[in-house]
This record gives C-alpha cells, sequence and structure tokens, in this order.
C-alpha cells in the first residue's frame, strides 16, 4: 500500500488558499506563547477585503505623496502617515478578524457582557476596543492570516 507523503499532492485544488483566506477560518487562539480556550475567526491575507484594505491604504499613501510633489513640497510624512507605513493601528487585524468564540462555539464575555461571536457594523466598535486592548491579539491575528497553510483545501486547521 503507497502511503502519502506531507509533500506529495494528486490535487492541485490541495496547493489552492483563496477561498479559505475569502471565508475565514476559526484558529485556536495562541497568546503569549499559550493556547487558550477560545477561537478566532481571520480572513487570510489572500482574501478579497484584505487585499481591497491593502489597495484602498496604497492609493491613499501614493496621493499623499502625489499631492506633495505637485506641490512642490518635500515629502514630509507626519504621524498619522507614519501610523499608517508602520501599521500600528489597529486596522491591520480588525480587518482580519471576523470572529471570537470560545472552542466549542459557545460565546465570551468582555467586561462582564456577552460578547458577539461575529463581526458586524453593529458590533465592530466592541471589537476595535478588544482589539486596543490586547496587542496580542492583534499580533496573533495578524501573523496567522500570513500563513497560507492555515487556508489551504488540505491544511492544518488548529
Amino acid at each position: 500500500m503507497f502511503n502519502k507523503k506531507d509533500d506529495e499532492i494528486t490535487d492541485l485544488a490541495e496547493i489552492c488558499s483563496k477561498e479559505k483566506a475569502d471565508e475565514g477560518i476559526w484558529k485556536q487562539a495562541i497568546i503569549c506563547g499559550k493556547k487558550k480556550n477560545f477561537e478566532v475567526k481571520i480572513f487570510g491575507d489572500d482574501s478579497d477585503v484584505v487585499r481591497e484594505y491593502n489597495n484602498q491604504k496604497m492609493r491613499k499613501q501614493m496621493e499623499k505623496i502625489n499631492i506633495s510633489r505637485k506641490d512642490g513640497v518635500d515629502i514630509n510624512l507626519d504621524e498619522d502617515s507614519i501610523d499608517d507605513l508602520l501599521e500600528n493601528t489597529i486596522e491591520p487585524s480588525l480587518i482580519r478578524f471576523g470572529g471570537i468564540r470560545q472552542v466549542g462555539g459557545k460565546s465570551l464575555t468582555y467586561n462582564g457582557k456577552e460578547f458577539p461571536a461575529e463581526k458586524t457594523e453593529e458590533s465592530e466598535k466592541l471589537y476595535k476596543g478588544l482589539l486596543n486592548g490586547s496587542p496580542a491579539l492583534r499580533e496573533f491575528i495578524l501573523a496567522s492570516a500570513k500563513n497560507r497553510a492555515d487556508f489551504l483545501s488540505t491544511g492544518k486547521q488548529n
């Protein structure tokens, strides 16, 4: 009997990650090196929503640079522009953050109140508050979104 090795594929669909990146995956959180009892829904960096966000961000930066050049002004990036370039804001993680729940699907609380498991327009402010208070969660989301192996058709799912 033939045992399939990890690096052998028979169907090229196994290397496709776009569909799961668009749908988002639920991944058990690892915060400061420790597995937690909750999972986070993450949209991959290859997803349409993340790509559109990155394109808009790039267009805004190029617009600022082009306006400065047209006016004959030296290009001096203000503090907000530098933050955008360094991604010190919560926006990059917020756009990739689709939900949070206990492993098994039960809801969590935040400051004693039930926290919505799926991010919506109505709950986005709560999600922003959580990300503002947890740089470690932001790091986890950003690192996970970049890991294409998690979004493969037969990729590992934690």
